[in-house]
C-alpha cells in the first residue's frame, strides 16, 4: 500500500507458461520479411507519365500493409495472454494475514439506538466488533475508537481483552457522529505501525448525515487505508421523530406561549402520526393528526403548533410526543422546561393632584397597562410623584412617569438605582415638564453613563387644536417594542403629532423608536446599567397626539413590561452531554443540592458561589428526559426550593436517511472500500479483492474484435489492389 494514497497493485498469471504463445505475435512479421523480395526494375518510356502516379499509390500501399501487420501481431498477442489468464490484485494482498494491525471504529451516534429487529443497531455493531476482537482473523494489535468520544486516540494495544472490556462499557450517545474525522485519527494510529497490512474497520448504520466531513474524508483517502465498512441498518428505514422543540412567547403567566414542534419523516413511505402536548404532567388538548410525505419529498418534514397555557409562576415542564412507534423511539418524545415569572408588577407615576381623566396621560397610561379585569400578565400600581421614593420600587419591574414637572436628589438617586440594577424607566412627556430640570436632574445630575435620559429635551414645538397641523412620526419597525405587530409596514396605523419636545441627541448611543420628519426621534431608548430607559418627547394623552387613539400604545406599553420581567423567566432545555449551569433562586447560603435523572438515580452536588449567588454545575446528562432538583435544607415560604430541566438528543439525528454507497465509494477512491451487512461479509468482499480478478475473458474480447478488423482491413486492401489494371500490376504479372 502506497503511503502517498495511491493502490499499489501486482500482476500475475495463473498458467505463465502459455505466455510463450506471445512468440506468435511475430509470425506476421516473419511472413512479410520472407515475402519482401525486390523485384528487377524495367523502365518503359512509353509509360514515364504514370510513373508519378504510380509512386503516390504505392506509398500508400506500404502504409496499409503496416497497419495490417500491426493488427495480426496484436491479435496473436492478445490470444496468448488470454489463456495464460491475467490476475490483477492488491499488492501484498492485506487481507487474509492473521494478526494485521485494526482500528475499529463503533459508530455510537444517536442513530445508532433504532431497531434492527430484536436488537438496536449498536448492539448488532458491538456484537461484530466483539466477534472480531474474538475472532479467528482478530488482529495482533488494535485500538477502539467510539465516533462520540471526546478523549483523543491512544496508541494499538495487543491487549484485546482490554479493549472487550471497553467494548462492553460503550453506550449510545445523544449527539451527531463525525465519521470521517475518527477515520483519520484511526489511519493516522495505523501510519505508527511498520506492517504493510493495515486495516480499519467501521462499525456504523451508514447514516447520510455521519459523513458530511469532506475535508477529513479526503484526509483519509489520501492515505490509502482499506476500510471495511459493516453496515448494521438492516432493511428499509421506519422513523418519524421530532427533530427540533421551541416554546414561542414570554415567560410570564398568563401570556399566549406557542409550542412549535418540527416533524421529519425518513421513511421510504408517506406516514400518518398523532402528535399531543402535555404540561407538567397533565394533556394539553387533543392529539393532532399529521401526515409527512416520504423521505426527499417535499412535504417530508412538518411544523405542529399547539397553545401553551401558563396561568401560575414558577418552574414548568412538558412534551410533544408522537403515538405511533418506529425504528427510533428515543426520538418520539422531546421535552421542554422553563420558569415562568409572576405577573409583572409596574409602577404608574403622575404629577400631585391630578385626577387622570379618560383622555389625560394618567388616564390613558392607566388604561393600556391594565386594560381589562381578566387574566393579565401585568400588576399596576399607582402614584402621584409626591410620595415616590425609592420604597417605591421595591419589586416593581417597570415604572412609568406620565408629565411629571421635575424630581427631587433622592427621588433621581433612586431611579439611577432602579435602572442600573435592571429595572425598565419610562418616560413620558407633557404640558407640566420643565425641560430645563430634567436636563439637569436626569442627565447632568446623574453623570453615569452619560446621564439618565437617552436624549436632550429641548423648547416644545407646535400647536394643539382643530386648526393646527400635525408631522407624521414614522416607527422604527427593527426595534423590539414595534417589530411583528403587524404584516407589513403599510399596516402600521399612522402616528400625527402636533406638539412635541424636541430630543437632542445627548452623550452615548440609543435607539430611535419613533423619528420624525427630517431623523430627530420623537421616542427613544437606551440601555443604563442592567437596565433600560425609555422617553418619548410628547405625552401619552390625547392632547398632543393621536397615539392614544392607535393599538400602538397597548402593544408598546405591553412590550415594555413584558420586556423588563423577561430576565424572571428562561429556558431550562439543553442537549444530551450538555452541563448544565443550576442557580436556585432565593437560596442564600445553599451548600448542596440533589439531582434526581430520568431513570430514578439520584446524584449530589456540592455547590459554589459568586456575585449572583450559589451554583452548581451538573455534567451527567447522558440521559434524555426530565431532571429534577433541590436544594438541601432550603425552604422558601414553607416549601423546598426546587427546580427541573430537560435533556433532550440531538434533532439532526432523527433523520436516518443513508449515506448513498456508490458516493461514498467514489469519495474514497482510489481508496480500497468493503461493504458488507455482517462482518463476514465485508471479510469476503475483502478476501476477493485480495485474491485478484482474472482478466483472460476480456482480453479474448478484444482478441475478436480486432480479429473484426483484420477481416476489415484486409478485404479493404485486397480491393485496392485488384483496382490496379492487369498490365500494371506486377503481382498478377
Amino acid at each position: 500500500m502506497s503511503g502517498a494514497g495511491l493502490l499499489a497493485v501486482e500482476l500475475s498469471f495463473l498458467t505463465p507458461w502459455l505466455l510463450l504463445g506471445l512468440a506468435a505475435s511475430a509470425i506476421p512479421v516473419v511472413l512479410h520479411l520472407l515475402s519482401s523480395v525486390r523485384a528487377q526494375e524495367v523502365y518503359f518510356p512509353t509509360l514515364r507519365f504514370l510513373r508519378l502516379s504510380m509512386d503516390k499509390t504505392a506509398r500508400r500501399r506500404r502504409l496499409e500493409h503496416w497497419l495490417l501487420l500491426l493488427v495480426r501481431s496484436l491479435l496473436l498477442a492478445l490470444l496468448a495472454l488470454a489463456v495464460a489468464q491475467p490476475v490483477l490484485k492488491a499488492a501484498g494482498g492485506f487481507w487474509g494475514d492473521e494478526g494485521s494491525p485494526a482500528v475499529i471504529v463503533l459508530d455510537n451516534s444517536f442513530s445508532m439506538s433504532a431497531r434492527s429487529g430484536q436488537a438496536s443497531r449498536f448492539e448488532l455493531a458491538r456484537r461484530e466488533a466483539g466477534r472480531l476482537l474474538g475472532g479467528e482473523h482478530r488482529p495482533s494489535q488494535a485500538q477502539l475508537l467510539l465516533t462520540n468520544e471526546q478523549a483523543p486516540p491512544t496508541a494499538l494495544t495487543p491487549k484485546l481483552s482490554d479493549l472487550r472490556e471497553q467494548l462492553d462499557k460503550a453506550h449510545v450517545s445523544g449527539g451527531q457522529a463525525d465519521i470521517p474525522e475518527k477515520l483519520r485519527q484511526a489511519a493516522q494510529l495505523l501510519q505508527e505501525q511498520s506492517s504493510g497490512h493495515k486495516v480499519v474497520y467501521l462499525l456504523t448504520d451508514c447514516q447520510r448525515l455521519s459523513f458530511e466531513n469532506r475535508s477529513a474524508l479526503e484526509d483519509f483517502r489520501r492515505r490509502g487505508v482499506p476500510l471495511l465498512v459493516v453496515d448494521c441498518s438492516r432493511g428499509p428505514v421506519n422513523n418519524v421523530g421530532i427533530s427540533e422543540l421551541g416554546v414561542l412567547g414570554r415567560r410570564v403567566v398568563n401570556q399566549d406561549l406557542e409550542v412549535v414542534a418540527t416533524l421529519v419523516n425518513s421513511s421510504p413511505t408517506e406516514k400518518l402520526v398523532h402528535v399531543s402536548l402535555s404540561v407538567d404532567g397533565q394533556p394539553a388538548g387533543e392529539a393532532a393528526p399529521v401526515t409527512l410525505q416520504k423521505q426527499g419529498q417535499s412535504g417530508c418534514t412538518a411544523l405542529v403548533r399547539f397553545e401553551l397555557p401558563l396561568t401560575a409562576p414558577g418552574n414548568h415542564f412538558g412534551k410533544v410526543a408522537i403515538a405511533e412507534s418506529d425504528d427510533l423511539s428515543d426520538d418520539n418524545i422531546r421535552g421542554f422546561a422553563l420558569d415562568a415569572s409572576d405577573r409583572v408588577p409596574v409602577l404608574l407615576v403622575g404629577p400631585a393632584g391630578q385626577a387622570g381623566g379618560a383622555g389625560g396621560s394618567i388616564g390613558v397610561l392607566q388604561l393600556a397597562l391594565d386594560p381589562w379585569s381578566g387574566p393579565w400578565s401585568l400588576r399596576l400600581e399607582r402614584q402621584e410623584i409626591s410620595q415616590f421614593d425609592a420604597a417605591s420600587l421595591r419589586g416593581a419591574r417597570a415604572a412609568f412617569f406620565a408629565d411629571v414637572p421635575s424630581f427631587t436628589r433622592r427621588q433621581t438617586d433612586a431611579l439611577r438605582d432602579f435602572a442600573a440594577n435592571g429595572g425598565t424607566v419610562v418616560f413620558f412627556t407633557g404640558p407640566t415638564v420643565d425641560a430645563d430640570r430634567y436636563n439637569t436632574q436626569l442627565i447632568q445630575d446623574v453623570g453615569l453613563h452619560g446621564g439618565l435620559l437617552p436624549c436632550r429635551l429641548e423648547k416644545p414645538i407646535g400647536q394643539v387644536g382643530l386648526a393646527a397641523s400635525a408631522v407624521l412620526a414614522s416607527p422604527n419597525l427593527d426595534h423590539p417594542y414595534l417589530a411583528g405587530l403587524y404584516e407589513t409596514a403599510s399596516e402600521y396605523p399612522p402616528v400625527l403629532v402636533q406638539r412635541y419636545f424636541q430630543l437632542a441627541p445627548g452623550v452615548g448611543s440609543f435607539q430611535t423608536i419613533f423619528s420624525l420628519p427630517g431623523g430627530l426621534p420623537l421616542a427613544a431608548a437606551k440601555q443604563f446599567g442592567q437596565g433600560r430607559v425609555v422617553l418619548f418627547g410628547t405625552t401619552a394623552g390625547m392632547e398632543w397626539n393621536n397615539l392614544a387613539r392607535t393599538p400602538l400604545l397597548l402593544s408598546i406599553c405591553g412590550r415594555i413590561c413584558l420586556e423588563a420581567g423577561q430576565s424572571l423567566g428562561a429556558d431550562q432545555t439543553y442537549g444530551m452531554a450538555q452541563p448544565v449551569l443550576i442557580r436556585p433562586a432565593n437560596a442564600p447560603g445553599a451548600r448542596a443540592l440533589s439531582v434526581s435523572l430520568p431513570d430514578g438515580t439520584v446524584a449530589d452536588l456540592g455547590m459554589s458561589a459568586d456575585s449572583a449567588g450559589p451554583f452548581a454545575t451538573f455534567n451527567q446528562t447522558a440521559q434524555s428526559g426530565l431532571y429534577r432538583w433541590n436544594v438541601a435544607g432550603s425552604m422558601l415560604s414553607g416549601q423546598p426550593v426546587t427546580g427541573c430541566f430537560a435533556v433532550n438528543p440531538d434533532g439532526a439525528e432523527s433523520d436516518l436517511s443513508p449515506a448513498d454507497p456508490a458516493a461514498l465509494a467514489e469519495a474514497l477512491k482510489p481508496a480500497q472500500l468493503f461493504l458488507g451487512k455482517t462482518l463476514e461479509e465485508a471479510q469476503q468482499a475483502a478476501a476477493s479483492a485480495a485474491a485478484g480478478t482474472n482478466y483472460w475473458d476480456v482480453l479474448l474480447e478484444g482478441a475478436i474484435l480486432l480479429l473484426v478488423v483484420e477481416s476489415v482491413l484486409a478485404n479493404r486492401f485486397r480491393r485496392s489492389i485488384d483496382l490496379v489494371p492487369s498490365h500494371l500490376n506486377p503481382r498478377l504479372g
